[in-house]
Parts: C-alpha cells; sequence; structure tokens
C-alpha cells in the first residue's frame, strides 16, 4: 500500500498551466489587433483615393464639360487624358469598384462592388463598420456641411449616420460629392 502512496505523478502544474494560458492570450490579443490596423490601414487607403480621384475627375470636367454626358464612360475619358492607368474603373483595398452615381440630382464618386456589364452602377458591399469609418475619414478634413453620403443598400436611400438602424446583414456603400 505504501508503494502507490510514494510513485511519482507526472504532470503540469497550476502554474505551468497558467503561463501558457496567459502566452495564447497575448498571441490572440496580438492577431485580433493586428486584424484592426490591417482594417484602419486599407479604410485609410480607401479614403486617399477617394480624394486622389475625386481630384482628376474634379480636374477632368472643368478643362472638358463633358464628363457627365455618359458617367459609365469617365474611366475611359480619364485614360484617354492621361488621368487614369486603366480604362476601367479603379478597384479598392476593401474591394469593389469606384463609380459615378447620380444621388440628389448631383454626381458622386461611389464605392460599391460594380457590375461592369451594368453600366456603372453598383450593389453596397461595406458592412457597417467599414462604411462609418470610411464616411468619419472622408469627413474629417471637412468643415461644415459633409460631401460624403452612405447609402444603405437595403433601402437605397441616403442614411443619417447617427439615427440609422440596420441589421447585421445590411450592406452600404459609401460615395463622395464630385461637383
Amino acid at each position: 500500500m505504501r508503494d502507490v502512496c510514494k510513485r511519482k505523478i507526472y504532470g503540469f502544474s497550476l502554474i505551468e498551466v497558467s503561463i501558457v494560458l496567459l502566452i495564447a492570450g497575448i498571441i490572440f490579443g496580438a492577431v485580433l489587433k493586428g486584424k484592426d490596423l490591417i482594417e484602419q490601414a486599407k479604410i485609410r487607403s480607401v479614403a486617399a483615393d477617394f480624394f486622389n480621384l475625386q481630384s482628376f475627375i474634379s480636374l477632368y470636367s472643368t478643362d472638358y464639360n463633358d464628363l457627365f454626358d455618359q458617367p459609365f464612360l469617365v474611366w475611359e475619358k480619364l485614360h484617354a487624358a492621361s488621368m487614369a492607368p486603366s480604362p476601367n474603373p479603379p478597384n479598392s483595398k476593401l474591394g469593389g469598384s469606384f463609380s459615378i452615381s447620380r444621388i440628389y440630382g448631383k454626381h458622386y464618386l461611389t464605392l460599391a462592388a460594380v457590375d461592369h456589364e451594368d453600366e456603372g452602377e453598383g450593389r453596397a458591399f461595406l458592412t457597417f463598420s467599414q462604411a462609418k469609418s470610411l464616411y468619419a475619414k472622408l469627413t474629417s478634413d471637412q468643415s461644415g456641411d459633409s460631401d460624403a453620403v452612405i447609402v444603405q443598400n437595403s433601402k437605397g436611400d441616403v442614411v443619417n449616420i447617427n439615427k440609422i438602424k440596420y441589421s447585421t446583414n445590411d450592406r452600404f456603400s459609401v460615395s463622395l460629392l464630385i461637383e
């Protein structure tokens, strides 16, 4: 009977297990924070693309005044004027493409998942969090009234960012005024 009590039991101590859990938690937290940093970098890059494209389009439209006659040809016209690297709509780092849309009678540069055969019209694809962050970047440098809008896919209406009601399945697009 005494031989059973003297036998050494092998295993991990409570301190060893807690150290392993602590290290695993730190790694998991770093991965989540890293994903958030990557997402924010993409949003900053897309906001910069919005402003650059807005400038190119504004410059072209002041010189030629025919840009919005056929909005689906905007990229071809910009490419012909050496203001765009390709005759196709530019893609964003968040996915989707930039297109020209008409909202409230004004022309907007819109980020949406574009079906190129549908003459530049797009469908919303951004999550609410992405749309809200991008909207904040587009409006942070501007004073007064905002030149950016968020469109909710399920309703197709421009939404007020502070009063919006949405479900997790709703998708959004973000647009920036050109003219």
